[in-house]
């Protein structure tokens, strides 16, 4: 009996999104993300429904560390209420979801 071993190579995040900071949050909060590789990515914040309220970016980004900051607003600028928001980073090489808590 002969029995093969397999190793098998599990590939570094290509994308990563950290929590918010500081969340919750009343004024603003900091979104870090990381890229392994550049192109385009689009990081929009839904509201509990899933309905697009702001688009922080959507822009073609270089390999690396950067950071986006969310106010609070919509798209149009006015204060979004109070409550639980999903912060998306999307890109051709994945997406990642993380939650932000506005408090006012």
């Amino acid at each position: 009996l002969t029995v093969a071993e397999t190793t098998l190579a599990i590939p570094a995040a290509s994308l990563d999104l950290a929590a918010p900071a500081p969340n919750p949050f009343n004024a603003e909060t900091a979104l870090a993300y990381s890229l392994e590789v550049g192109g385009p990515i689009e990081v929009t914040v839904l509201d509990a429904a899933g309905r697009v309220v702001r688009t922080l970016l959507h822009d073609v980004r270089e390999a690396g560390d950067h950071t986006v900051t969310w106010h609070g607003d919509d798209d149009r600028g006015r204060p979004v209420a109070a409550g639980t928001y999903f912060v998306r980073l999307f890109s051709a090489r994945g997406e990642r979801v993380v939650k932000a808590a506005l408090v006012k």
